[in-house]
């Protein structure tokens, strides 16, 4: 059954997306695409509208507009110019729209639209997670977040803040010099991720682990919209209760701890 604009509207203020709210949003909408009006454009349009709807003039939206294919290449990024297709038509759909800002990182930015979008995405960390970047300051003030069309452990990006966080030990800092466009000078400047050691065998889960435990203590809300589902929660819950995870086993982000350690003396 196509749902309709109302539908959609009253889909998010169910979940939780207020007047003046700040929330995040990763997107699937693939999953979500039995709206009444056919076409990508009129999808994407309809959840961009309804979310502002609900958020008003003084709600903040943000996307992620990662740009990972970049990373071993020497491909300039530039802040203004270089795609955030990766994180989703939606994403880009924001990206491109006049009075957005992002954040300045090769690898790893978020676009915001609305009165907190500067000082979320301004004088950012050259790290992807961590203090004092957009998910660390969306994490301060307990930003909403929305996953559209699948589940929040296929969505969850949060999880990497989380990790840098609890410093788990499969994962280590590494620094890579890559080529940026700042007032029309492109230099090679230095940029941090936290990867992991490349020869350890480790296999993810997809987060099963995880969110079994997250399900026992945080409420992860859910709205059915069509054929599809939204799902909401608070990203400071999810820090909260993911840092208890990690502390009581560092290798819950993994399938099974890896058996080759290089970081082990």
């Amino acid at each position: 059954m196509p749902y309709s604009f109302d539908d959609l509207t009253h889909a998010y203020e169910t979940l939780g997306v207020r007047q003046g709210g700040l929330v995040y949003v990763t997107s699937h909408l693939l999953g979500v695409a039995d709206y009444e009006e056919r076409g990508s454009r009129a999808l994407i349009d309809a959840h961009y509208r309804a979310l502002r709807k609900c958020l008003g003039e003084e709600g903040t939206l943000v996307v992620a507009t990662a740009s990972t294919d970049l990373c071993n290449t020497d491909t300039i990024f530039d802040v203004n110019q270089t795609l955030g297709m990766e994180s989703g038509a939606f994403s880009e759909y924001v990206r491109t729209r006049a009075g957005t800002h992002r954040s300045f990182h090769p690898f790893v930015s978020y676009t915001a639209e609305g009165p907190m979008a500067q000082a979320l995405t301004s004088n950012t960390s050259r790290y992807c997670y961590g203090p004092e970047t957009p998910e660390g300051r969306m994490v301060e003030h307990d930003a909403l977040h929305l996953s559209v069309g699948l589940p929040p452990k296929k969505t969850c990006s949060t999880v990497h803040h989380v990790e840098q966080i609890m410093a788990v030990p499969y994962r280590y800092t590494k620094e890579f010099i890559h080529p940026v466009r700042r007032n029309n000078t492109v230099s090679d400047e230095p940029f941090y991720m936290h990867v992991w050691y490349r020869d350890i065998e480790l296999e993810r889960d997809s987060n099963a682990k995880l969110f079994t435990e997250l399900n026992k203590n945080m409420t992860i809300n859910q709205a059915q919209i069509g054929r599809g589902i939204i799902y909401s929660y608070s990203m400071q819950d999810f820090v909260t209760y993911a840092c208890r995870a990690f502390a009581a086993d560092p290798y819950v982000w993994c399938k099974t701890p890896p058996k080759i350690r290089p970081y082990q003396k």
